[in-house]
């Protein structure tokens, strides 16, 4: 019995753990919903954007680098923010990926 339990212990304590890093990220993020008077217009200006609030943008503190290539994001050199939006109606999703890039 004590020969399984040193077999069978470790065995459930090392599928625990690949367990919890494939567990699925349960994080969430705000979809803006445009009127359908108000569909932006994919032209290169963002005036369309400017009724969505702060606080459906996702920007760097929210990114992450994971090629490990960077130890942290240095907005400095790139600074990211996106909003995503949607119209009740339409099967279609809106993005506006702004960057900062030197």
């Amino acid at each position: 019995m004590n020969k399984i339990l040193k077999i069978v212990l470790p065995l459930i304590a090392f599928l625990f753990g690949v367990t919890q890093v494939w567990s699925q990220d349960t994080r969430t993020f705000k979809i803006f919903q445009f009127p359908a008077n108000k569909i932006p217009t994919i032209d290169g200006d963002a005036d369309d954007w400017k009724i969505v609030p702060k606080s459906y943008v996702v920007g760097m503190d929210q990114l992450w680098d994971d090629s490990g290539k960077q130890p942290k994001a240095d907005p400095k050199n790139l600074d990211v923010s996106v909003k995503v939006a949607w119209v009740k109606g339409l099967n279609r999703l809106y993005f506006l990926y702004e960057a900062y890039d030197n």
